[in-house]
């Protein structure tokens, strides 16, 4: 989604990318980025040290010293935006996917009399989530850590400093963003991406062949997801179901994942596509021979899936493995997304 906006940004923009080193395959890209793809639109590539996702409890306080190596990780991630940002001689324009990072509010911090937009990463945008309240020694403790900048932040998009929203589906955006200008990322602008020879270049750099045939795909979510509403057993038979029914099976894990969680599949008409390639640069690359069928249960994927593959037929597990939520299932059906609310009405999505 970076490149699709850079992309789309003026030719003459100094365009630098940051890139947290906290998937698989991170280095690859900072490899493509600066070299591979001859139209890339970034100057400069910037690779930095993961910082985990970790929030401590006040019940932990003794151990939240100086030493911590979470909190040493962001302040000299901070340290170095902080003088990328001098050499750029702001104010400028600052896209996050994710403005409860500190290194995000730092930027937008800064650049507080420019652009600061929060891009489309995940449900947050659609769906009414917020995250838990930390107590308050917490959240004195990060403040004296970071700056008096940092603020918790329970819904993604709403840091003070965050001025504007890029999403695929402007007019879903949850109520707390509607008071922010709202941008549409196009079709358009993805489909510049292959046209730029962006996903040629994701596909030579992960050794995946250029003609890709899918005929049915599974996207598989985060292993935490699976593990929280214990799904792992409901995807191993699932997988069994789909390959008995379909002549050929595709399955994607997340990005994030350093693994196969499901384990090793015997199954002669199943395929695993590297979980380092974005979705985005998939559903380009098979615009011209879309999927029979996309299933997945929770994921933004399906959103986009439904926007560039109009044939598809696209389905959500959120009915059939119990994950009651009225708010998403809503979404999916005014996106024209099936949730099928059981085993036998999804048997007959499949096989119709």
């Amino acid at each position: 989604m970076s490149s699709a906006i850079a992309l789309g940004s003026n030719s003459k923009d100094n365009n630098l990318i940051v890139i947290f080193n906290d998937f698989s395959g991170s280095n690859s890209y900072q490899f493509l980025l600066e070299t591979k793809w001859k139209n890339s639109p970034f100057n400069k590539v910037l690779l930095l040290p993961r910082a985990l996702d970790w929030k401590p409890q006040a019940s932990k306080f003794k151990s939240l010293g100086a030493n911590n190596s979470t909190i040493n990780i962001t302040r000299a991630n901070i340290k170095v935006l902080d003088q990328e940002y001098k050499n750029i001689k702001g104010p400028t324009r600052i896209y996050t996917f994710n403005d409860s990072a500190a290194t995000s509010q730092f930027l937008a911090y800064l650049n507080r009399k420019g652009e600061n937009v929060y891009g489309e990463d995940g449900m947050a945008m659609y769906l009414p989530y917020s995250t838990d309240s930390e107590p308050i020694i917490t959240r004195l403790f990060f403040k004296f850590y970071y700056g008096p900048w940092f603020k918790e932040i329970m819904i993604y998009g709403t840091y003070k400093h965050i001025n504007k929203v890029m999403a695929l589906n402007p007019e879903l955006v949850i109520d707390e963003l509607k008071d922010k200008k709202c941008e549409k990322i196009t079709k358009k602008s993805l489909m510049k991406l292959a046209e730029s020879g962006y996903v040629d270049a994701v596909l030579k750099e992960f050794n995946i062949k250029q003609k890709i045939k899918i005929e049915n795909l599974l996207i598989i979510p985060p292993s935490r997801f699976v593990k929280k509403y214990k799904l792992k057993r409901k995807y191993e038979l699932l997988i069994s179901q789909l390959c008995e029914k379909m002549d050929s099976v595709t399955i994607k894990y997340h990005p994030r994942e350093t693994d196969h969680f499901l384990g090793k599949i015997n199954k002669p008409n199943l395929e695993i596509i590297p979980q380092s390639v974005p979705m985005e640069v998939l559903f380009l690359k098979i615009l011209a021979n879309p999927p029979n069928i996309i299933i997945g249960a929770a994921s933004t994927a399906l959103l986009t899936g439904r926007l560039l593959l109009s044939k598809s037929k696209v389905i959500s597990l959120m009915g059939i493995f119990g994950l009651n939520n009225s708010e998403m299932e809503a979404l999916f059906k005014k996106s024209n997304i099936n949730v099928p609310k059981d085993n036998i009405e999804f048997e007959k999505l499949i096989t119709n």
